[in-house]
């Protein structure tokens, strides 16, 4: 099994699970993982994240893309052109520029 393989088994696994949860289990799950994502930055002194938009069926990753907003962190996602894909920064919802440092990439 190579990798590729492994990641898309997990994906349709989780996609499975989270499909299954009520929305207050997925609202607590959203609340735990933020709690945990925070913490985590905090101790690592992360001042930059690349974050995913995610879909219905992915982990929410929003609450923890706000907190990280409101403490000072640079939030930067995905964007693509057709000759190279890049991230770029977001400032609220509305301004961004090129990014160049990451110190960590959430995936769903």
């Amino acid at each position: 099994m190579d990798i590729t393989s492994t990641k898309q088994d997990i994906r349709k696994q989780m996609k499975k699970v989270i499909s299954l949860m009520s929305e207050e289990e997925k609202n607590k799950k959203s609340l735990l993982l933020t709690n945990k994502l925070i913490s985590f930055f905090r101790e690592k002194k992360v001042t930059t994240v690349a974050f995913f938009l995610p879909f219905v069926s992915e982990p929410n990753v929003l609450p923890a893309l706000e907190r990280c907003q409101q403490q000072g962190i640079t939030i930067v996602v995905p964007h693509s052109d057709r000759q190279k894909k890049i991230f770029v920064g977001i400032h609220g919802y509305e301004e961004h520029e090129s990014s160049t440092h990451i110190d960590i990439m959430l995936v769903p």
